[in-house]
């Protein structure tokens, strides 16, 4: 008897084993359908060397990488030609392609200006006092660069003849910096899909606007 029992114990215990493999098999793919499972990572395609170096002009136009050269504007992605113009250039929102946002573009590259400038602390960069990254960025944008970022994307997204598709970035920035008065800033810079950066710490003691 106990002999059978172990015969029908061992029986139940394969046909269970059976049954569990293929659930876990349908459970794992659906999961990789509705992405609770990563793959892979994802490499994105970033800012152009040359262009991340406002400080250096290396194409000889007289004008610094994504500060002030307009080629780096107009297409300023690392598979370009940064400073110099690029011809035919992607299209970074068509499908299948992993081109980081452009608004995720420029905070990295404000980041960087911070930890390069001011070895990423707020208090007195370039003779601001911010409390944020948020109110640093902005004021970036209006006062460091030679076009502000929102008209550096409008003019990307919708220039004649290059299809770009704007999947949220002027309406991001526009929530970031452009607001009412008195404007509320976050304490970090929003995300749209990816950013290599990490947020620069807020400085709770400072008043905003210029150092004194």
């Amino acid at each position: 008897m106990k002999t059978r029992l172990k015969g029908v114990e061992k029986l139940t215990t394969t046909n269970n084993r059976n049954r569990i493999i293929p659930l876990f098999l349908f459970a794992l793919l659906g999961a990789l359908f509705v992405g609770n499972v990563v793959v892979s990572d994802i490499e994105f395609i970033e800012i152009d060397s040359g262009c991340q170096k406002y400080f250096s002009d290396d194409d000889g136009d007289g004008a610094n990488g994504m500060i002030e050269d307009p080629e780096c504007w107009e297409y300023p992605y690392q598979d370009g030609n940064g400073e110099s113009p690029t011809s035919n250039p992607q299209s970074p929102q068509s499908p299948g392609e992993s081109y980081q946002p452009y608004f995720d573009l420029t905070v990295d590259f404000v980041r960087y200006f911070i930890e390069v400038e001011c070895n990423n602390v707020l208090n007195n960069c370039i003779g601001t006092s911010f409390t944020t990254e948020t109110e640093f960025y902005c004021f970036f944008s209006d006062n460091v660069m030679n076009l502000n970022f929102f008209d550096i994307m409008d003019n990307f997204y919708n220039k004649p003849g290059v299809t770009h598709i704007d999947d949220g970035n002027l309406q991001l920035y526009m929530q970031t910096c452009n607001q009412g008065l008195p404007p509320v800033y976050a304490e970090n810079l929003p995300i749209l899909v990816h950013q290599a950066s990490n947020p620069i710490p807020p400085e709770p003691g400072n008043q905003g606007g210029f150092a004194k």
